[in-house]
C-alpha cells in the first residue's frame, strides 16, 4: 500500500519531520508503519484487557445470582484503601 498521498494535519506532519530528522527512521512510511504497528498493540491490548473484565463483571453477576453479595460500604472501603496505602508508604 502507497501511503504518499497520505494528507496529515500540520501537528502531526512536524511530529512526522522531526521523527525523520533523528536519523532513526529512513523513511516516511517507517515511521508511519511503527504508529501503526503500535496502534495495532494498543488495540489488541484493550480488547484482552476488555475481555478480563468482563470475565470479572460475570463473576460479580454470578455471585450476586447464588445471593453471594454483601451490601456497598463505601466507608469500608475507604477505609481499606487508607489501610493500605498507609503501609505502602511503610515499606
Amino acid at each position: 500500500m502507497d501511503v504518499s498521498n497520505l494528507t496529515l494535519p500540520p501537528d502531526l506532519a512536524d511530529f512526522l519531520r522531526v521523527k525523520m530528522s533523528t536519523g532513526e527512521y529512513g523513511s516516511e512510511g517507517e515511521v508511519v508503519r511503527e504508529a501503526l504497528t503500535f496502534l495495532r498493540e494498543r488495540d489488541q491490548a484493550r480488547a484482552v484487557r476488555l475481555k478480563e473484565l468482563r470475565g470479572e463483571i460475570q463473576i460479580g453477576l454470578d455471585q450476586l445470582e447464588r445471593g453471594d453479595s454483601r451490601p456497598f460500604d463505601a466507608n469500608e472501603i475507604k477505609a481499606e484503601v487508607r489501610r493500605r496505602l498507609a503501609s505502602a508508604d511503610g515499606v
